[in-house]
């Protein structure tokens, strides 16, 4: 869902940008910016997770809260259906990080 969401919106935001600009653009607001998210909403504390994973500081691991982050989008997705998961991931994850990057709507030179 993340990556569906996030090339629609970076399609229609960006129409003159090439193919692979558009991909470096996808990979990094679904790597980077989904594991800010998971830390903002504090996933961690509310992962089980078992003795070992505690102990080599799990909670704090982005790969494990990215994963966890999609699985509540999943949830969102089958709770609420697709408009609410699109507009959630949306709002908290590409538009303040495509904030943050402070991108032109066109391709620089």
């Amino acid at each position: 869902m993340l990556g569906l969401v996030t090339t629609e919106a970076l399609f229609h935001r960006f129409p003159k940008f090439q193919e692979g600009h558009l991909s470096k653009l996808r990979a990094h607001l679904s790597a980077a910016a989904s594991a800010a998210v998971a830390e903002q909403l504090q996933i961690g504390h509310y992962m089980l997770l078992g003795r070992g994973e505690e102990k080599s500081g799990g909670r704090n691991k982005a790969s494990l809260l990215v994963d966890a982050l999609e699985a509540i989008l999943a949830a969102l997705y089958l709770d609420g259906g697709w408009a609410a998961a699109r507009d959630f991931i949306l709002r908290a994850i590409v538009e303040p990080e495509l904030a943050h990057m402070k991108l032109e709507t066109s391709p620089s030179p």
